[in-house]
């Protein structure tokens, strides 16, 4: 990757880049050089995105264009209106199985919150974590994604796209991944369906509003988290303004797992909702 872009540059891979490729897949988002800005200056290339998306997609419809672009959602069979995931089977043993590969550690940990169940949530309400790895369109041979966790609060379904304390990807990234996929399940009414009849508290009235998370780890590690502490403090930027127009709920996940290794099954997590 080059170390440096100019605007013009940069914005042309964007425009070209989603003629065939999801927004969310393009590299440029994940990328942590700078680009040098019309005016001259030095920015991130996370805060030149937002620039380039708030002057050409800004408005609702335009947003909803760029994020879905490259995407077939295709209409769901009634039968798949169910949990992908169990915690018990028949017999009331335990199904969750971990894996001890070095590169499943996300999904790992989103097992053992999904086998936790209901999560101790500092500034929120309480979070049900109701299923993992579920497809966003779900129907055969679909390749538009999974969202890495589903919770449910009194009110709402919220989807979270989960990093871990080594991650290396952007808050960027993060954000537009959870985003186009609330876009996708929200523009198509049997995945609309099938999240709501499956995860919607059962109490309220179906909605189509499905909400959008980040989850990370607070850790100098993580590029998500490190980008998090950036944008909080630099309120008057593109980024800081895209992440609050597109109401992105941010949580911590806090572990007990600091001192010693301890196997997935036996660490106990909690989150903390966390503020721009």
């Amino acid at each position: 990757m080059k170390k440096h872009f100019d605007y013009d540059e940069f914005e042309n891979k964007i425009t070209e880049g989603i003629k065939t490729t999801p927004l969310y897949r393009l590299p440029e988002l994940n990328y942590t050089c700078n680009v040098t800005d019309k005016n001259g200056e030095e920015i991130s290339a996370s805060e030149a995105f937002a620039q380039f998306y708030y002057y050409n997609y800004y408005e609702e419809i335009s947003s909803r264009k760029i994020l879905l672009s490259n995407s077939s959602l295709k209409n769901e069979d009634s039968f798949n209106i169910k949990s992908i995931h169990e915690r018990l089977d028949k017999n009331g043993n335990d199904k969750i199985t971990y894996s001890e590969q070095s590169n499943r550690n996300e999904e790992n940990i989103a097992k053992r919150l999904f086998q936790i169940g209901t999560i101790n949530t500092k500034n929120y309400s309480r979070l049900v974590v109701s299923d993992y790895q579920v497809p966003v369109n779900r129907v055969a041979n679909s390749s538009e994604g999974k969202v890495d966790l589903v919770f449910t609060d009194d009110s709402n379904v919220i989807i979270g796209e989960l990093k871990d304390e080594d991650s290396k990807e952007t808050l960027l990234r993060a954000a537009v991944e959870i985003k186009t996929y609330q876009y996708k399940i929200q523009d198509n009414p049997t995945a609309r369906e099938r999240f709501w009849n499956c995860y919607g508290p059962k109490n309220v009235k179906y909605q189509e509003w499905i909400q959008p998370a980040v989850i990370m780890f607070e850790d100098e590690r993580s590029q998500v988290w490190k980008d998090f502490v950036n944008v909080k403090a630099s309120t008057s930027t593109f980024l800081h303004h895209l992440l609050l127009r597109w109401d992105i709920l941010f949580f911590v996940v806090r572990s007990d797992n600091n001192k010693e290794n301890k196997p997935y099954k036996d660490r106990n997590y909690s989150l903390e909702r966390v503020m721009l």
